[in-house]
């Protein structure tokens, strides 16, 4: 399980929505890497969150999708 930073927290994915980026990717009319996991609108549960988080545990989120660390396995 990951650890959040300052001002971060660990979310628990619940639902993700295909997005018209993902649907060029998938005719190949977007540049991209492969493997690539595809959805980035995403909805879930703060199931840990840092001291300094102005979210609660069980709080239900939308996650901004372009802003990430580069350490998830997906």
């Amino acid at each position: 399980m990951p650890t959040p930073g300052p001002g971060a927290a660990v979310v628990r994915t619940h639902a993700v929505s295909l997005y018209g980026t993902d649907l060029h990717i998938h005719e190949d009319g977007f540049p991209t890497d492969l493997p690539l996991v595809q959805g980035h609108e995403i909805a879930g549960v703060v199931v840990i969150r840092d001291d300094a988080g102005t979210v609660r545990v069980g709080e239900r989120v939308t996650v901004a999708p372009l802003v990430s660390s580069g350490e998830c396995r997906a």
